[in-house]
C-alpha cells in the first residue's frame, strides 16, 4: 500500500514491498535475505535509507508522479533523520511490509526439528 510521508519538505509516496526489494537488488546487489540479515545485525543503519530510497522511487512510479525530483540515498538518510520519529518510524513500516508466514507455515512444536527443504517437521517426516 502506498503511504505518503512529509520528507524533504514534500509529501512523498512510499511503497515498501517486492518492487522496492527488486530495485534494492538491482541497485546495490542486496537480496531480501541479505537485507534482513543486515537489519537484524544492526551494524549498518544505512540499509534503512537504501530501502527507503527504493520505496520512494517505487512509490513515485506507482503514483505516476510527473515531476520526479533528483535526490539520492544521502538525501533520504537526512530526511529520515529529520523526520518526527526518525529511523524507528521507517523501521516499523519496513517490518509491516515484509511477507508474513501463512498459518501453519513454520509451526514447529518445542523440541522438534524442522526438516530442511521439506516444509515438514521431524515428527511428521518420521511418521512417513
Amino acid at each position: 500500500m502506498v503511504e505518503f510521508f512529509e520528507l524533504g519538505k514534500k509529501n512523498r509516496p512510499l511503497l515498501y514491498g517486492s518492487a522496492a526489494f527488486k530495485l534494492l537488488k538491482q541497485r546495490k546487489g542486496i537480496s531480501m535475505g541479505d537485507f534482513l540479515l543486515e537489519l537484524s545485525s544492526g551494524e549498518d543503519p544505512a540499509i534503512i535509507s537504501d530501502i527507503t530510497y527504493c520505496a520512494l522511487r517505487v512509490g513515485e512510479r506507482a503514483e505516476k508522479v510527473a515531476d520526479v525530483e533528483e535526490y539520492d540515498e544521502l538525501d533520504v538518510a537526512i530526511w529520515i533523520d529529520l523526520y518526527k520519529g526518525g529511523v524507528a518510524a521507517f523501521m516499523q513500516k519496513i517490518v509491516d511490509a515484509l511477507p508474513k508466514p501463512q498459518a501453519g507455515e513454520g509451526d514447529v512444536e518445542p523440541g522438534e526439528a524442522q526438516a530442511i527443504g521439506t516444509g515438514t517437521n521431524s515428527k511428521s517426516a518420521q511418521a512417513d
